[in-house]
């Protein structure tokens, strides 16, 4: 992969990650966004190395999995936007709205929690636990990659 393409899914995670409730609307955030999930199934398939009776039955599972959880997020930036844009709004909320915000994150957050539990779970009923850990370290791996970008070459500054 070269550093155009590189370059490219860092500003695509960079626009999915501020703005993930407008890139749904936003034909080249959507590109961006199908762009980092090629990007995603790619690492995933090199790492796991499935057969194909195994691949068809992991990535409908995959895909279901990755489903729940961008709604889960989605959900929980939802959240967040609402109640501090624009970021001075925090001062004007009470303790008990603050805790209650608080509370609704945190629940969230035990699903993420949860929903990778379940499915990895599943996974390894699929594939076993060594190419499970695999698909955790794959997603790990994607994760690491965009933020080495993002660092290496901020956003601002690329050619």
């Amino acid at each position: 992969m070269d550093m155009a393409h590189i370059r490219l899914i860092a500003a695509a995670l960079l626009l999915l990650l501020v703005f993930p409730l407008h890139a749904q609307n936003d034909r080249l955030s959507r590109k961006a966004q199908n762009r980092m999930e090629s990007i995603r199934i790619g690492i995933i398939t090199s790492r796991l190395n499935l057969k194909p009776d195994e691949a068809e039955k992991f990535w409908p599972l995959y895909n279901e999995y990755r489903k729940k959880l961008d709604r889960i997020l989605a959900d929980r930036m939802q959240i967040i936007e609402s109640r501090y844009i624009p970021e001075d709004s925090i001062s004007n909320i009470s303790d008990a709205e603050a805790e209650k915000i608080l509370g609704s994150i945190l629940k969230l957050n035990d699903e993420y929690a949860q929903t990778q539990a379940d499915y990895y779970n599943r996974f390894r009923k699929l594939i076993g636990p060594k190419r499970t850990l695999d698909l955790y370290l794959a997603e790990v791996q994607f994760k690491r990659a965009i933020v080495r970008e993002l660092r290496e070459n901020p956003i601002g500054k690329q050619d």
